[in-house]
């Protein structure tokens, strides 16, 4: 007959067991971690650098943008400095040509009063 192992050595077997167990479960629990924290180190990295080539691309965005509307300001400002000009030009003709007509309707009144009145003297 064989001998029945002691407690001792049952509780051994069982508590050594369970540590195998229990290191092979952590062994792969690290290596998953491990590989996880890798990857989130590799994202934080493509994140990093997409955020740099989005900053790039804003602030050249916003440089061409400044650049644009300083150019289409200038236009403007043209624009009404030659409407500013026009405007002037077409008042100062229209006082000409009024006080003409003023200057030849004060003639020809002042010729036919003239008329009027020699003939009515006469």
């Amino acid at each position: 007959m064989e001998k029945q192992p002691d407690k001792l050595d049952i509780l051994m077997d069982w508590f050594l067991g369970d540590a195998k167990e229990i290191t092979s479960k952590l062994e792969s629990v690290t290596t998953s971690v491990t590989e996880t924290v890798e990857r989130l180190d590799k994202a934080s990295d493509e994140i990093k650098k997409s955020s740099e080539v989005a900053k790039t691309e804003v602030i050249a965005s916003q440089r061409e943008l400044v650049n644009t509307l300083k150019k289409e300001q200038k236009v403007s400002d043209q624009f009404f400095e030659r409407l500013a000009g026009a405007q002037t030009g077409f008042s100062q003709a229209l006082i000409r040509q009024i006080l003409i007509i003023t200057v030849v309707c004060s003639f020809v009144g002042g010729a036919l009063g003239a008329a009027a009145i020699t003939f009515l003297l006469h």
